[in-house]
């Protein structure tokens, strides 16, 4: 990341921890620097708070009050964000179109390939054509799973905003949703699924609503 890009998430972390988000914030230098800048300019280092608590195991089922308080959490970091404005000095994070796993996928593709190669720009294009509403799209970690957050007394504080980018908020459900779902056995029943995704809506609610048409195109 180039030192404006940093800056740029750190801004928005600033935000997010001023208006009572639990976050690993980040923290000024003596000289009253967010990121300095080190070996003739070769590396940058940012410095962040360490989280309270521990990981939710891998191992273990979540349980269904912690589906809920992660979904609230989530729910209330998209409220805030729409009214989130980059200081004037500050870069806008990158909008969902320039974002690197999207431009690899794409160098990654051969036009002679021609079903998935057309295929791919076919969803482009409709992702383009897509609503854009304060109420719909905005910035979002864009990587919420359960190894981007510690917990203690069933309380979140996420870290690993690097990721954050402008895109739908509805896409930022997809990864703690995975993280979830990942821990059932092959096999599961679809319902057990189903039911945990409704938990973690449900606690989305309490901070945060989308139209149903978002809930309906997360399969």
């Amino acid at each position: 990341r180039s030192l404006k890009e940093i800056e740029s998430e750190i801004d928005w972390m600033s935000y997010l921890t001023a208006h009572q988000l639990k976050i690993a914030a980040p923290v000024k230098s003596n000289d009253e620097k967010y990121v300095i800048e080190l070996n003739d300019k070769k590396f940058l280092a940012a410095v962040f708070e360490k989280a309270e608590g521990s990981f939710l195991e891998d191992s273990k089922d979540v349980s269904h009050e912690m589906i809920q308080t992660w979904g609230r959490y989530l729910g209330k970091m998209h409220r805030l964000t729409k009214e989130y404005r980059p200081a004037q000095n500050i870069l806008p994070r990158q909008q969902w179109r320039q974002d690197e796993s999207l431009a690899m996928a794409l160098r990654s593709l051969d036009k002679n390939d021609e079903i998935p190669y057309r295929r791919m720009n076919e969803l482009i294009e409709w992702m383009r054509a897509l609503d854009k509403n304060i109420n719909a799209y905005g910035l979002i970690h864009a990587d919420l799973h359960r190894g981007n957050f510690f917990v203690k007394n069933n309380q979140i504080t996420a870290f690993d905003f690097d990721d954050s980018c402008y895109q739908w908020f509805s896409y930022d459900l997809i990864a703690p949703i995975n993280s979830i779902h990942n821990n059932f056995s092959e096999g599961v029943r679809l319902e057990q699924k189903d039911k945990t995704t409704d938990l973690f809506l449900s606690g989305y609610n309490l901070e945060n609503t989308l139209d149903p048409i978002w809930i309906n195109r997360l399969p």
